[in-house]
């Protein structure tokens, strides 16, 4: 990046991101720049930087380059616990500050010291019987005062997301966790000004696989007395990426957001990120390096999206030359809070990328979607045509010649309303669950394996709005009872019970050698535990409501019907 534009960026942090907090302290800064308030606002980190700037900077003499020595201390400083959390994740501004990444690895205030009353209470909380990881504290005072000396906020952390489990009692927050979220930064360059410094970061540790994900960025942050107090961090996502198919794309009801590719070579594949409020949402690879068909995509030529499920979040469609000749790429976007934004179907099921690619006129991004929709796009567009086109994408799925996958399909009334829901079943190994809302397909269960692990399914009240599912842990020693219901077009889990069919000597959760011997699932040894994600209610009252959903006559969430019966049926109902 351009001096002129360090300076730019120097320039509009000492004019307006201290005013843009409300609570932060006053900053008595000496700096005497001109800049166009338009300009000052123009370091949103997902805009393109500009290659020259016509504004000027008064006194640019007064700004020193950081000695090499002074860039050292700073490196180890900034490589610290207290720092590091400020590092991975870009902001512009100090409200958006990710305070989960800040004190993950304890942001150097952080202790191991927790009594066991202190343990006791946070599984209580927590709905666990044992407390697996690392498990660190910190006080809300302590966590209130690193904020305001780190950045110069002056909140009550209570009013942030810490992402930390809060204690009343003692006054502190709690962090579970079996990794870091360390990321190793090395310091190139900067330019201070006073107190005021800037710093190019780069990631530094050339053995990871993930460079792709970590370009550089430029930590804007004032020397206090020996405190960084952090003013912003800027991450080009631009830095070597195809401006080509780079730019901004709307991912549906996820907003918008910017994509930036990076191509590849015949060793290494072309990759993708998408970028939202200046931070990495999704981090996807275009090759497919395993098996003996296996292929690298080195060469991007075209991305577009399509909600080809219909369910208003854009799936995304790549098209590229590999090792293997031309491929079109298709990649679900997910739903499911705990994984990727987009799943490679290639990873999953490359059926549908294959049918694509028999069935194009040609490989532009219009003729995949007119593959993929034509048929929903000339329909009725209701919820018997959204329920025929899910079951004809499963289809193509499933189709793999001689090793076709076969699903079953019905109508079931779950929740009692006026629309049955739409079961897709791949019997004895998983199953998917859809609704109808607003002209969208509501997934509420998304391939939900069965048939292993303790397993044995799911299970539904019809018109009750229950559904259960049981697994059993240990060969039987641990079962778990979890009671569901859809709310707000999502599918909950209120309730649950966990079994014991042994005795819990040390009270670990876990049955354990001197615990097992002589126990089998009937013998019922142990204790039964009820909880619920309703805090105000007593453990009676959650007791009650489980035995209740216990009683009622629950029949398996499962398929019977082929595709042409299905079809016949959705084209009779009314």
């Amino acid at each position: 990046m351009k001096k002129g534009i360090i300076l730019l960026i120097i320039a509009a942090t000492m004019g307006v991101i201290i005013s843009a907090c409300g609570n932060s302290r006053e900053q008595d800064s000496e700096a005497d720049i001109k800049v166009e308030s338009s300009q000052a606002e123009a370091t949103e980190s997902e805009r393109e930087p500009e290659s020259e700037t016509t504004e000027e900077v008064k006194d640019e003499a007064k700004f020193e380059n950081i000695s090499e020595d002074e860039l050292a201390n700073i490196d180890e400083k900034l490589n610290s616990r207290e720092y590091s959390g400020f590092l991975d994740k870009g902001f512009d501004r100090l409200e958006d500050i990710d305070w989960k990444a800040v004190f993950y690895d304890g942001a150097g205030i952080s202790t191991t010291e927790i009594s066991e009353r202190e343990k006791q209470a946070l599984k209580k909380e927590l709905h666990i019987e044992e407390l697996y990881g690392d498990v660190t504290a910190i006080s809300r005072q302590d966590m209130s005062d690193f904020i305001l000396s780190h950045t110069g906020y002056e909140t009550d952390a209570k009013e942030l997301a810490v992402d930390g489990t809060y204690l009343e009692e003692f006054d502190k927050y709690y962090f579970i966790h079996f990794d870091t979220n360390y990321v190793p930064f090395k310091c190139l360059s900067g330019l201070k000004y006073g107190d005021l410094y800037q710093v190019t970061l780069q990631f530094d540790n050339s053995n990871e696989e993930d460079w792709a994900n970590k370009p550089q960025r430029l930590l804007t942050f004032e020397d206090k007395n020996g405190v960084f107090e952090l003013k912003s961090n800027i991450i080009d996502w631009s830095e070597d990426s195809d401006s080509e198919q780079s730019f901004e794309v709307d991912l549906g009801e996820d907003g918008k957001a910017w994509l930036y590719t990076y191509q590849g070579d015949n060793e290494s594949g072309a990759h993708i990120n998408i970028v939202k409020n200046g931070n990495l949402v999704d981090s996807t690879d275009t090759s497919r390096t395993w098996g003996d068909d296996g292929w690298i995509m080195n060469t991007v030529k075209a991305i577009g999206f399509v909600d080809y499920d219909i369910d208003g979040n854009n799936d995304m469609v790549v098209i590229g030359d590999t090792s293997n000749g031309e491929k079109i790429l298709i990649y679900h976007h997910n739903t499911e809070d705990d994984a990727d934004l987009y799943q490679n179907l290639y990873t999953i099921n490359d059926e549908l990328g294959k049918y694509v690619e028999k069935n194009v006129a040609s490989s532009t991004i219009s003729e995949v979607r007119k593959c993929l929709m034509n048929e929903y796009e000339s329909s009725a567009k209701d919820w018997k045509a959204a329920y025929k086109h899910i079951i004809r994408v499963f289809d193509i799925m499933g189709n793999k010649g001689e090793y076709k996958t076969e699903y079953n399909y019905d109508l079931l009334d779950i929740d009692g309303d006026s629309l049955k829901e739409l079961i897709i079943d791949k019997t004895g190994y998983a199953c998917s669950l859809y609704s109808y809302k607003d002209g969208h397909i509501i997934c509420l269960m998304d391939s939900w394996g069965y048939g292993a692990m303790g397993n044995h399914g799911y299970e539904y009240v019809p018109g009750k709005n229950c559904l259960s599912n049981f697994n059993a842990d240990f060969a039987g020693l641990i079962g778990k009872q979890y009671y569901m219901a859809i709310e707000e077009s999502k599918l909950v889990t209120p309730y649950w019970s966990v079994t014991y069919n042994f005795d819990d000597k040390n009270e670990n959760g876990e049955p354990d050698d001197d615990e097992i011997e002589g126990n089998t699932f009937e013998d019922g040894v142990g204790e039964t535990l009820y909880y619920s994600d309703y805090p105000d209610l007593s453990e009676d009252d959650v007791k009650r409501k489980i035995e209740e959903l216990s009683s009622y006559t629950y029949e398996y969430l499962t398929g019977t019907k082929s595709k042409d019966e299905i079809y016949a049926i959705i084209d009779g109902s009314k």
